[in-house]
């Protein structure tokens, strides 16, 4: 039994020193792909009227809480409270 162990994890390393650099190279090829996708998207913003002022992650942030904070006083009609939820559950 010890020895079975003993090979399946040798067999564990070699396999993973050989398929480690091929999974790298395949992680690479996708990162490269999702950041040509985000270039092509930064130059096509102003075809959509979208002002990309070069600041970078920071400027999508600051839309992003601008368009939080435009609908801040949109009240949810479907909130459950938790009074209405204690209520419900000491009065069964």
């Amino acid at each position: 039994m010890c020895t079975t162990s003993w090979l399946s994890t040798i067999v564990e390393i070699v396999t993973s020193i050989f398929s480690k650099p091929v999974h790298l190279h395949k992680i690479g090829v996708e990162v490269k792909a999702i950041q040509t996708k985000l270039e092509n998207i930064s130059r096509s913003l102003p075809a959509y009227q979208i002002p990309g002022d070069g600041a970078g992650p920071s400027s999508v942030s600051n839309m992003q809480q601008q368009l939080r904070r435009a609908f801040s006083h949109v009240e949810e009609e479907d909130v459950v409270s938790l009074e209405v939820s204690t209520n419900d559950v000491l009065s069964s």
